[in-house]
This record gives structure tokens, C-alpha cells and sequence, in this order.
């Protein structure tokens, strides 16, 4: 663990030292645990920046990488926190150390660093500082975050300020799906097109027509545990039936890793399980995390098979997670990345997503980052795209295989 205390320029109308402190273990900081989250929370960061969920993800991810856990504070009170890993791919002479957040590759989310946008500059700065001047990294990939992410402009700006660090890109490429929910469910469905209000309610007629439909959550002791196995039961069929691994199959350690997940947030109430049931079958699962006054909706699952295909169980079941989550008094809903028709038929929004790419300066680096960014694409078009998207589905289910986990490293 190094404490610095950096004396730089003070934003106007703003008092006190900025101080780093930097761990390389989540041990040091467990005291710190719900100070942490509570920090998360005032600066609007996600589930995804929580103590417990970066500290689960680098219990099952880690591995051998090594971990940087910076914690910014002015007089006393956190005003930044930034989870990074740095991971080295390759080998001598050419090796390429890259710095990404905790949790930024497996699956990818929108993390949103939680940073008081008054002193981001000077956090930033002592971030690059640390990664760059020891030359412990090379590479830093800042992402993805939202679109309208505010601290992003200010790394931007400490790139330009640093004689360390130069951005090489900023991306924008995947969206991701929001829903700022009303006070009442009837204000929101009247905000649905109107056409799209016909289709829902007679989507529902025929549901009620074979069997009483109701909606139940799950987020209490034993509960959750038991029904995320049902869930995740429910999903691999679902995603079996169309020729696909499913998420706990496509990631690796995803099922033991989401286990975890549920145990450990389950105990902070912070687990859900949203179920949608036409008499006694519960006919789709939502499973989702509650952090403040936002809903986290994580995956989905739907029963198979022909009678409930032409139901359209997708965006009814997406509307009855709505309407509890409007009854759990959340104000948004985090949906997800990735373009999907059901979301924005049902009132979602899509904003885009960023990844900031930024490089210790220095010809020869540059080049190292220019052969290994040209590895990467290479190996999204043939282990993702070619592979995974296309050959993979049309084979036998024994042909089914995970994600690369080559590929998932060189995904920055």
C-alpha cells in the first residue's frame, strides 16, 4: 500500500489536499467496505464500482494480474474511487501491459467510475502518474462508460496536461439501454406508442386466457439462492433451444462467479429475482440488482416452446418487471448493453457508450500498441465474429465452446 498526498492546483471555491491512497489488495480496505459503497452511491457510480462486486470479479478473475485500488480523498471524505487491473500479454521483447478497470472484460458493463467532477482532473493526473512514470503500464483502456460520462473530458484534459500519457483514441461503438420510470405504472404505460399499448394488452388478454397472471420478487435468505438455480436452469434451455451457450456457458466461470454474486449482495439486499407466472409456471425470470434508486436488470430467461412463442413473452415480461420496479419506487433501470427491439418498444432509451484509449508516450510504445491493437482486431474478426458468431451456432452442441479467453484479454 503508498499514500501520496498531491498539493497540485486547488479547483476555485473548492478547499483542501487531494490525497491518493493506493492498495494492492482489497484486504487493506475491507474496513472501508460500506464508506466505499456509500461513496459510490453520492457520486452516482453503479453496482458495477461496489466494494463487494469488484472484489468478488477479482477473487474469480485476478488471477495473475496485478491490482491497483486507488482512493482519492479531500478532507477526510472520498471524492474518487478508481478498481484497476493491469494485465501482461505477451513476452519479452514484445509484452504489452494493459490497465483496465476491475470487472471490464468479463462481460463487459458500463462501469462509470465514481469521481467528484471538481477535483477530476487532479484524480486523473495522479492516476497517470502512478501507472505511467514507474512504467509498470503501458496501456490504459477507460471504458466502457456512458456517453455523457462527465469525468471522461477530464482525462482527456490530464492527458493533455501529462508529459506521460497521450490518448490514442476515443471510442464510440455498442449503446446501452436506460429506463427512467414515472411514479405510477399507468403514467408509464401511457407513455408507451399507442399502437404498441394495443399489442401489450392483448398480449396479456391471451396469457390471462390460459391461466390468472401475477408477478412475484424474490430477494430474502435461502430464497435467492434457490431461485437463481431455477433461473439459471431456465436460461441454458432457453438459449439451448436456439443453438447457443447462454451466458453462464459463453463466459468463463460465469456460473460459479454469478453464485457468488447472489450470496454475497443477496445478504445486502441487493439481489432480485423478478418472475412472471401464468397459474403456476412461472413462465420468465428477470434476474436484477437494486443499488440505491436503480434497478440493474442483469439477464432475462423465458420458458420454450411453440404456445408461448407467438405470446411474446419478451416484452410482456418486460413490462410486468416495470411495473414492480415503479411498485419497488426505483427511478431508473439500467438495462444493459447492446441494441435490443423488445427495450425500445417497451420505452427504453439508448445511449452510447465510450472507450477512452490512452498510452505512456514514446515511439517504441506506441508501436508495441499499434502491433498488439492490430492482434486484437485480428482476433475479434476470427474468435469472436467468424467463430463464436457464425460457424459456432451451426454446430452439433458438443462443437460448443465459452468465449476465448485470449480474446476476452485482447478485447481493450
Amino acid at each position: 500500500m503508498e499514500t501520496v498526498v498531491l498539493e497540485g492546483r486547488k479547483p476555485a471555491l473548492q478547499e483542501g489536499v487531494l490525497e491518493c491512497r493506493v492498495e494492492t489488495s482489497y484486504d487493506g480496505l475491507a474496513p472501508m467496505r460500506a464508506e466505499w459503497d456509500e461513496a459510490v452511491l453520492r457520486l452516482r457510480g453503479p453496482i458495477y464500482m461496489s466494494f463487494d462486486w469488484t472484489r468478488l470479479w477479482w477473487q474469480f478473475y485476478g488471477g495473475n494480474r496485478s491490482l491497483r485500488l486507488f482512493v482519492f480523498r479531500v478532507n477526510g471524505g472520498i471524492v474518487g474511487i478508481i478498481p484497476i487491473y493491469i494485465d501482461s500479454i505477451g513476452g519479452w521483447p514484445l509484452r504489452l501491459r494493459v490497465a483496465r478497470l476491475v470487472g471490464a472484460c468479463i462481460p463487459p458493463k458500463v462501469f462509470d467510475p465514481p469521481i467528484e467532477t471538481t477535483w477530476a482532473r487532479g484524480i486523473w493526473l495522479a492516476v497517470l502518474e502512478s501507472l505511467f512514470r514507474s512504467k509498470s503500464c503501458d496501456f490504459f483502456s477507460l471504458g466502457p462508460v456512458d456517453g455523457d460520462y462527465q469525468a471522461l473530458g477530464s482525462l482527456v484534459d490530464a492527458c493533455q496536461q501529462s508529459n506521460l500519457a497521450a490518448v490514442l483514441e476515443e471510442a464510440e461503438g455498442e449503446v446501452h439501454t436506460v429506463y427512467h420510470l414515472p411514479q405510477s405504472y399507468e403514467a408509464y404505460f401511457s407513455s408507451l406508442d399507442g399502437k404498441e399499448r394495443k399489442v401489450r394488452r392483448k398480449k396479456l388478454r391471451e396469457l390471462e386466457a390460459l391461466s390468472p397472471v401475477s408477478s412475484e420478487v424474490v430477494s430474502e435468505g435461502t430464497r435467492l439462492t434457490d431461485e437463481f438455480e431455477r433461473f439459471a436452469e431456465q436460461h441454458r434451455l432457453q438459449w439451448e433451444a436456439e443453438g447457443r451457450p447462454g451466458h453462464f456457458h459463453a463466459w468463463p466461470n460465469a456460473l460459479n462467479y454469478n453464485r457468488a454474486l447472489v450470496s454475497t449482495l443477496g445478504s445486502l439486499g441487493r439481489a432480485r429475482f423478478f418472475n412472471l407466472k401464468v397459474g403456476e409456471e412461472v413462465v420468465c425470470r428477470q434476474y436484477a440488482f437494486a443499488f440505491g434508486g436503480t434497478l440493474f436488470a442483469e439477464l432475462p430467461s423465458r420458458v420454450n416452446g411453440p404456445r408461448w412463442h407467438k405470446l411474446s413473452l419478451g416484452c410482456t415480461s418486460q413490462i410486468k418487471l416495470i411495473e414492480s420496479a415503479i411498485a419497488g419506487r426505483f427511478n431508473v433501470m439500467e438495462s444493459g448493453l447492446g441494441h435490443y427491439d423488445y427495450k425500445i418498444l417497451t420505452g427504453g432509451k439508448e445511449r452510447p457508450v465510450r472507450v477512452l484509449r490512452v498510452a505512456r508516450r514514446g515511439a517504441a510504445n506506441h508501436l508495441r500498441v499499434a502491433a498488439f491493437s492490430g492482434l486484437s482486431a485480428f482476433s475479434r474478426l476470427v474468435l469472436q465474429k467468424a467463430w463464436y458468431r457464425r460457424i459456432m451456432p451451426r454446430l452439433p452442441a458438443k462443437f460448443h465452446t465459452g468465449q476465448s479467453r485470449l480474446q476476452l484479454r485482447l478485447d481493450f
